[in-house]
């Protein structure tokens, strides 16, 4: 349940020490290609429409056997359509199984930017990480 660089990481690392891994992923949202080699190394992959009636039943079928959830969406996007940490953790109660549940996001939990989406990129823009210097003594932002 993410795509470009920190969850795809996160999850081709836990496929490297073994766990099988399936990658979710909408098919109305685009994935960048050359993320896809490193990225989903060691995965499985499937497109699924959380937002139809079959993509739901599909996904809830994969969900009786899941052990970890990597929610790497907008903050609150998987909230807004019922598979939140909240739901994991009553399906997880319900089936007498825990569900580790993994949410990473770009800019923290509190503050002004705290429900807006962004990847390293931005993040690296925002706190000037990406200053590039065209001598030393000027610089460009």
């Amino acid at each position: 349940m993410c795509r470009i660089i920190a969850g795809p990481t996160v999850t081709r690392i836990l496929a490297e020490y073994g766990a099988e891994v399936l990658k979710v992923t909408s098919p109305n949202l685009s994935d960048v290609p050359f993320f896809q080699v490193d990225g989903n190394m060691g995965k499985h992959a499937a497109d699924l429409d959380l937002k139809t009636e079959a993509g739901r039943q599909e996904f809830e079928k994969l969900l009786d056997d899941v052990d970890v959830i990597v929610d790497g969406y907008r903050p609150g996007a998987l909230e807004k359509i019922g598979y939140g940490p909240q739901a994991m953790a009553s399906l997880a109660e319900k089936r007498g199984k825990g569900i580790v549940y993994v949410n990473e996001n770009c800019f923290g939990y509190e503050g002004e930017w705290a429900g807006r989406a962004g990847w390293q990129q931005i993040a690296d823009c925002v706190c000037l990480n990406s200053i590039k210097y065209i001598s030393d003594s000027t610089q460009l932002i």
